[in-house]
């Protein structure tokens, strides 16, 4: 008997032909023998060349047979021969891209996927693997458009006359270029790239600077205007060319500004953020919806509020203008403002059951949120989350009305608009049966109701009157929203809702709504320890309401007193049995209170915001300072340090010398004063003799001479201090140590008051601050002590300690005010490092700065960095590479930055 052809597939490998007969089997027609045996053949034949091309040929077949479409089959054979017959890599390569191109459809591309095949394999085979599997990513992704237009960049750009370097360069630039690109606008801004190589291969590395600079924001019509104009200017001037196309001229800068209509999140982000925190008075961060996780499936257009943070498309193009585009994304974060001013996500069960008696819970999960609970009351959840967002939009609508009656005013009208594009101009045919009721209570929109059955009607009028009654109290809250979903979800199911057919949702501006699976996920974080307190004190027969621990819980970071708890109770009697150990055991573990415990003795506790750049907002109360006096164990390293240095402490203290103030000082040329200012009488004759009108600054005064200069000198006591110079005995500290006794030696000489400090950390919760020397505090044989001790600890959070010197240093009053960080390098600690620690410690600097303080880095040990101009700002650090020199720097660079003060 003849065997079937995958017995044949069976002998060489039994898994293959085992998935291979699943896949044949789920097929609506049965696969011919012939077809069979092809397929079984290829495979078999790109095992014997390469084990991986064989499997890479099944895993093709199998794409193919999965989707169905048979008729790919044989075109798939026959170039994976063809291709795999030149060598196994290619065709390893074309047998894992070849699936996805023939099963597109689109004859235009698979086309173009064979002819850009054929013009990479003729310059060789070392140019084809990273752009066709960039390009096989993008086309796997569902951008067709977008890979279609790779192909075509790729084929144009090595149809030029390139150099084996060249060539190999661009394999590497362009896919990665391509990638990067926003999904939605790679196609037209590939096709403009294509433009600009088939003039000058170069002017695509400027094109990149350009896009990075703010060309991806520019519409289709726009780029193409901007490239044609530089196209016109430049075509002969390579240049130029280039600098118009990376926006580095002026001519270009205007015409893309003419140009631009869309507006960047990044742009607006800081601004918004700081309306948030003066209008809300707490931190809300400010998100790109892209930075959602993707299991809550949202579209990159989303407007979504999780009662910590607004999520807002990263680019607005709403509107044609620009100016329209700014004012929607003012307009939505003001409207979403009002959710954490008027406490939408403060909900709670029991307020819900005592403020309205009369509504029965019943059925409900005893787990989760507050929100969750709630919803699980009822079957259908879509309706129950639309009645939600209709009732609660409308109740923040009629809140702004009365507080900000100007947000309404401007923003109603462009939300009415935005729902009125939304649904094709036609305001009464809405396929959701909610949709009229939404458009009337949450914008605000005319209803007519005409078209609408007796039903309807009756029910329509009924929900608006009441809703509108119950909202436009000055007690309405996010209960009462919550009750009317109680009241109208039954009626609303059995008499509006057709049940054959699945339930379409409203739509919202922009789809302004509610995630309340994202919503479970942050408030989860305060949930816990809130039901915790809560249950404790129902025990106890205190009277408080969980939303009201949890809110509190959330806006202190966890932090919270027993008179803080007082103010929440009902009744406030009962707290006889409740202190601050008891309190700690319900907010926090066993391990957490380990870590936070401390002895008040040992040390005062500060705690302080820390920046995140990436979401463009401080993280509240995140970073816990321990303030304690540095160690005093006798020593005798100052004065050691100062009998090896006696020259130049010489030398140092001849020139602070200079520096501390006369004590009166002449002014000259003035119209009042003590006595007359002789060469100016001079210069008075001799102007009346020559007949010119004489001046009548003719005397001096005598003022007291004043330095009013104050310094702190923050330390970075880190662990790589302890590393040990070349060829010497003494550490980088212990060099910084002999450079800070000389200083303290010149300020002494000068007059000036100074503070030192160190600095340690180990992780968030432990960055501890060591007092070496107080402002006010002299020079004393325990000072010097603090200093012979200082030795290397553990890691650098130096924005936290930044902000702490700042505090203390701001309670001085000086005219100047100068804070001096030294330090071995850059900011690094646990969750801290590289861009995430550098901005939040320029961040750090720039509050000080916002003070009065002025901060300057000196930095030892380590070569000039750029990256230093980002830490401290342009000139506002110097660098000591050879740390050996610092003793006598120091003072040197103190007394430059301070001689004119």
């Amino acid at each position: 008997m003849k065997k079937e052809p995958l017995e044949f597939l069976s002998l060489a490998d039994p898994d293959l032909s085992k998935s291979l007969r699943t896949k044949m089997q789920n097929l609506n027609h049965p696969l011919d023998v012939e077809t069979q045996q092809m397929i079984v053949d290829t495979i078999l034949w790109a095992i014997s060349i390469e084990i991986d091309l064989g499997y890479t040929v099944f895993r093709g077949f199998e794409k193919l047979l999965l989707s169905k479409n048979i008729d790919c089959i044989p075109v798939f054979n026959q170039k994976v021969r063809v291709y795999a017959s030149t060598g196994a890599s290619l065709g390893i390569l074309i047998a894992d891209l070849l699936p996805m191109v023939l099963l597109s459809k689109e004859n235009e591309l698979i086309e173009q996927f064979y002819r850009t095949v054929h013009r990479l394999q003729a310059i060789g085979l070392y140019i084809l693997h990273r752009p066709l599997k960039s390009f096989g990513r993008v086309l796997q992704s569902g951008d067709h458009s977008g890979a279609l237009q790779m192909l075509r960049l790729y084929s144009e750009t090595f149809s030029k006359n390139l150099d084996y370097h060249q060539s190999k360069n661009l394999t590497q630039y362009l896919p990665k270029l391509c990638e990067s690109l926003t999904p939605k606008k790679r196609s037209f801004q590939i096709k403009q790239m294509i433009r600009l190589i088939r003039i000058n291969v170069d002017w695509i590395y400027k094109c990149e600077i350009g896009l990075k600079k703010g060309l991806q924001s520019l519409e289709q019509s726009a780029l193409e205007q901007f490239i044609d104009m530089g196209i016109q200017k430049y075509q002969f001037n390579k240049d130029k060319g280039g600098l118009f196309f990376s926006i580095g001229s002026e001519v270009a800068k205007n015409i893309y500004e003419n140009l631009q209509t869309s507006v960047q999140l990044s742009s607006m982000q800081d601004k918004l953020s700081q309306y948030l925190h003066a209008r809300v008075g707490t931190y809300v961060n400010i998100r790109p919806i892209s930075q959602l996780s993707k299991k809550f499936q949202v579209s990159c257009d989303e407007i979504l509020n999780d009662g910590q943070c607004i999520y807002l498309p990263i680019e607005m193009e709403k509107f044609s203008d620009k100016k329209a585009n700014e004012t929607l994304y003012k307009q939505l974060v003001r409207w979403e403002a009002g959710h954490f001013e008027w406490g939408t996500y403060d909900f709670d069960l029991e307020k819900l059951s005592n403020r309205y008696s009369d509504i029965s819970l019943n059925n409900f999960q005893t787990q989760g949120s507050d929100f969750y609970q709630f919803f699980s009351i009822f079957s259908k959840k879509n309706i129950s989350e639309d009645l939600f967002t209709i009732f609660e939009h409308a109740r923040i609508r009629f809140c702004l009305e009365r507080y900000y009656p100007g947000i309404v005013r401007t923003g109603i009208p462009v939300f009415q608009q935005i729902i009125l594009e939304s649904t094709s101009n036609k305001i009464y045919n809405y396929q959701s049966p909610l949709q009229l009721l939404y458009n009337t209570l949450a914008l605000n929109m005319e209803s007519k109701i005409e078209d609408q059955s007796i039903v309807y009607k009756k029910m329509f009028i009924d929900i608006i009157q009441k809703s509108i009654a119950w909202l436009k109290d000055k007690m309405a809250t996010v209960e009462t929203s919550a009750a009317l979903v109680c009241i109208y979800y039954a009626d609303i199911c059995e008499k509006l809702i057709d049940n054959k057919n699945e339930y379409i949702r409203i739509k919202t501006p922009l789809n302004r709504r509610f995630q309340f699976n994202l919503l479970e996920e942050t408030i989860d974080k305060w949930e816990k320890p809130a039901q915790k307190i809560y249950q404790s004190l129902k025990e106890k027969k205190i009277k408080i309401y969980k939303s009201d621990i949890r809110k509190l819980l959330n806006r202190q970071q966890g932090r919270m007193s027993i008179k803080d708890l007082q103010q929440l109770m009902i009744n406030k009697n009962l707290t006889e049995s409740l202190n601050e150990q008891w309190l700690i055991k319900q907010i926090y573990d066993d391990k957490e209170i380990n870590s936070l415990e401390y002895n008040h003795e040992s040390g005062m506790v500060f705690r302080y915001p820390e920046w995140d750049a990436e979401l463009g907002s401080y993280k509240i109360d995140y970073t816990r300072v321990i303030q304690k006096d540095f160690f005093q164990e006798v020593n005798n390293q100052y004065e050691n340090t100062l009998a090896i240095y006696s020259g130049l402490l010489r030398h140092i203290r001849r020139r602070f010398e200079m520096l501390r103030p006369e004590g009166h000082k002449i002014l000259r040329r003035w119209q009042e004063g003590e006595d007359f200012d002789y060469r100016q009488l001079l210069d008075y004759g001799v102007d009346r003799k020559i007949h010119k009108t004489p001046s009548d600054r003719l005397y001096t005064k005598r003022v007291k001479e004043y330095r009013d200069v104050a310094v702190f000198l923050l330390l970075d006591l880190s662990r790589s201090t302890a590393n040990f110079l070349p060829n010497s005995e003494k550490s980088v500290l212990n060099v910084e140590q002999d450079a800070i006794i000389l200083f303290c030696e010149a300020l002494k000489q000068c007059g000036d008051p100074f503070s030192i400090a160190g600095f340690t950390s180990t992780g968030r919760h432990d960055v501890t601050f060591y007092m070496i020397k107080k402002i006010d505090e002299k020079l004393t044989v325990s000072v010097k002590n603090r200093i012979g001790n200082i030795a290397p600890l553990r890691s650098t959070r130096m924005g936290a300690a930044l902000r702490h010197a700042s505090f203390l240093f701001d309670k001085i009053s000086a005219k100047i005010r100068l804070l001096i960080v030294l330090s071995d390098g850059f900011p690094n600690d646990t969750g801290y490092k590289n861009d995430y620690a550098i901005k939040d410690t320029r961040k750090a600097i720039n509050e000080a700065r916002s003070k009065g303080i002025y901060v300057k880095g000196i930095t030892v040990n380590l070569s000039s960095n750029a990256r230093l101009d980002d830490l401290y700002g342009k000139g506002n650090h110097h660098v000591i590479s050879d740390v050996s020199e610092l003793p006598d720097r120091l003072p040197h660079i103190y007394h430059t930055l301070t001689k004119s003060s």
